[in-house]
């Protein structure tokens, strides 16, 4: 039969196991929210970027097309000069 004393001893192991186990997942749950939260702030940096990029792009657009349009007025202008030349 095995001693009161070895029984506690044995009790105690597997409360002490258990209680690590149950830490190192709590870390582990831990650190998958941290990674997480990294992997979102990279993606939400991401799309400001990409965000920003688009207004540029498209604020560049607007100049080229009012470009566009400045040298359709001279073209015009010159095409009819030379209509009544």
């Amino acid at each position: 039969m095995v001693s009161k004393s070895a029984t506690g001893s044995w009790k105690s192991l597997k409360a002490k196991v258990a209680a690590d186990i149950d830490a190192m997942k709590a870390h582990a749950a831990q650190r998958k929210h941290e990674a997480d939260v990294e992997i979102a702030d990279d993606q939400a940096e991401r799309q400001e970027e990409t965000a920003a990029f688009s207004i540029d792009y498209a604020a560049t657009s607007i100049e080229l097309a009012k470009l566009a349009v400045l040298d359709a007025i001279v073209t015009r202008a010159h095409a009819e000069a030379l209509k009544k030349s």
